[in-house]
């Protein structure tokens, strides 16, 4: 029910890959930087938390990819201090995207659990896409 509990149950199983993992909860979100042999918890920063295919957390002593422009880029947009709507941080994706190889995309509301994804074809970015807004408390009721 809470990003604390996902956090107690990763860290408490085997994990055997790596991956980056967005959690959000009816409070907030993390991201987890989840490794073999560790994992990092990146918090939201002006209620905003982004997450590309990159590590940033120091604690994991991986860096992300000389010149990852994409990322830097994001993480820019934590730097403003103005709120922004759904359509404010697809575009912050959009201008980010990978063409074709840019699967999904997905913006989450935690507060009113409503998950906002879009879904590639292949062919063209997902973020181009209209999304399917999703109402997550509906679903897990």
């Amino acid at each position: 029910k809470t990003v604390a509990e996902a956090e107690k149950l990763l860290r408490g199983i085997k994990r055997t890959t790596s991956a980056s993992l967005s959690i959000c909860d009816a409070v907030g979100g993390a991201v987890f930087e989840i490794t073999p042999k560790a994992i990092e918890v990146r918090k939201p920063t002006n209620d905003l938390t982004l997450c590309t295919n990159h590590f940033v957390s120091d604690g994991l002593g991986i860096a992300p990819k000389k010149g990852c422009w994409r990322l830097e880029k994001l993480l820019e947009t934590q730097k403003d201090d103005g709120k922004l709507d759904v359509e404010d941080v697809f575009a912050e994706l959009d201008a980010v995207n990978q063409g074709k190889e840019t699967l999904q995309s997905m913006v989450f509301e935690p507060a009113t659990r409503t998950l906002h994804l879009k879904i590639g074809d292949g062919k063209t970015s997902a973020t181009k896409v209209k999304p399917a807004v999703l109402d997550l408390a509906k679903l897990w009721e």
